[in-house]
């Protein structure tokens, strides 16, 4: 009797402790093809865009946006395109931390296909949302800046800022759990929030998008991937395989 008190007590150690998800095929094979089934399908929704006829009038876009309509900067352009580096942070993290042997191998795998779905699940609304298109990029107001493409009057919403809020989710969810005690977390944390932001401020900068597109993408690229982490922490926690000595089995939590 006291072995098997011992034995549920360590049960439920190993049930309650909250590790990295690791790679579930029940769970990741569907999310991850529904993934990349809407990314897919996004972007060919954006590519059947045509530019309109005639573009909008400034009068039609958002009070506040208005102000930012003409904005044009190639060189606020080619920086957005190097902080948006930022979404390497998270497969850095992992990388990192499997290397010197605080993750292991299933949970590195498991973070980098979690990673993947959020990604392509954003990226596909993203680009679905854009194929709408709501408003033209601030630079086709620009005298000599028209352009033909159709996906230059979708602006709304903003694909680098969902993209780097997306990744600097995970990477300071990444860097937590792999990490708990560390010092580093808060440095990890606001720099990749600070990299996230100033992709924002840039493509705004760079005329490419307006603050309403910026402050929408970035919600939803932090929605997405706290969905995503939301659904694996759930079936995590319902779903342990327990290894003890002398004992080795699945924990199933209701």
């Amino acid at each position: 009797m006291k072995k098997l008190g011992v034995l549920l007590s360590l049960c439920l150690g190993v049930c309650s402790a909250q590790n990295m998800p690791v790679f579930s095929p029940a769970l990741d094979l569907p999310v991850l093809g529904m993934s990349i089934g809407i990314g897919l399908y996004g972007s060919h929704e954006l590519k059947q865009v045509d530019a309109p006829h005639s573009v909008k009038d400034k009068s039609s876009l958002l009070p506040w946006d208005r102000p930012f309509a003409g904005t044009y900067s190639s060189k606020a352009d080619f920086a957005s395109d190097v902080t948006c580096v930022s979404v390497a942070l998270p497969l850095a993290v992992g990388g990192f931390a499997f290397y010197e042997g605080s993750a292991s191998g299933q949970e590195t795998l498991g973070l980098f296909v979690m990673y993947l779905e959020a990604m392509s699940l954003q990226s596909g609304v993203n680009l679905l949302v854009r194929s709408r298109r709501w408003w033209p990029r601030p630079y086709v107001y620009a005298s000599g800046h028209e352009s033909e493409k159709g996906e230059a009057y979708a602006s709304f919403y903003s694909g680098h800022a969902s993209a780097t809020f997306s990744a600097a989710v995970f990477s300071t969810y990444a860097f937590k759990k792999l990490y708990p005690d560390s010092k580093y977390f808060w440095p990890v944390a606001v720099g990749s929030f600070s990299l996230a932001s100033a992709t924002g401020v840039l493509r705004v900068a760079a005329g490419k998008h307006y603050p309403t597109d910026v402050v929408v993408g970035a919600l939803a690229g932090s929605g997405i991937s706290l969905a995503v982490i939301g659904v694996h922490e759930w079936w995590n926690r319902r779903i342990q395989v327990v290894a003890l000595p002398g004992y080795a089995g699945v924990a199933v939590n209701f």
